[in-house]
């Protein structure tokens, strides 16, 4: 079935006005899948920071502007492009691993290949990097500080204190909210 195809017997009306439903979304920039999973964010943000990155290679090939510039511009226009939405994904360590875009264009800044056969960690450390991995806890240790600063009324600080009550299958149990 194509995407945003209505499957059969699948119908959301609401006022009179029916809703197709669909596989797939995006809204407000991010791409929602029906099934609840992320794969599609995920390489939305890889291909769009890819684009973004082959973009300023003219840039980035430029011998009177320096590492720090260059970095400065990566910083500012391709890492919040691959970042963006990450503080709510649940991500497997697999995912995590699949940012290879980031590495391929630090690899560009520095004028380098994969056949010049240097480690990836050697790369970060010359430009100033942290590894994928970390930038992605940064993000999310920051929003939950965002989240514990909020007043207790706010939806995202009473679903962060949530406690699920009953046992079973996750579509039997239900929320509750404490406090």
């Amino acid at each position: 079935m194509p995407s945003g195809s209505q499957p059969a017997g699948k119908k959301c009306c609401c006022r009179a006005t029916c809703i197709a439903s669909v596989k797939q979304l995006e809204y407000l920039g991010l791409k929602l899948a029906a099934s609840g999973t992320i794969e599609a964010e995920l390489s939305a943000r890889r291909n769009k920071a890819a684009h973004k990155c082959r973009t300023l290679q003219p840039t980035f090939r430029l011998s009177t502007l320096g590492l720090r510039a260059k970095m400065r511009i990566f910083e500012s226009s391709v890492m919040p492009t691959l970042l963006y939405g990450v503080r709510s994904w649940a991500l497997t360590a697999q995912q995590e691993k699949k940012h290879v875009s980031h590495m391929r264009c630090l690899r560009r800044i520095l004028g380098i290949s994969l056949l010049d056969k240097i480690p990836d960690g050697k790369v970060q450390a010359c430009c100033g990097q942290q590894p994928i991995g970390e930038q992605l806890r940064l993000q999310r240790l920051q929003w939950f500080g965002q989240v514990a600063r909020m007043p207790d009324t706010r939806l995202p600080k009473q679903i962060s204190i949530a406690e699920w009550r009953g046992h079973g299958m996750w579509g039997t149990s239900m929320p509750g909210l404490c406090g």
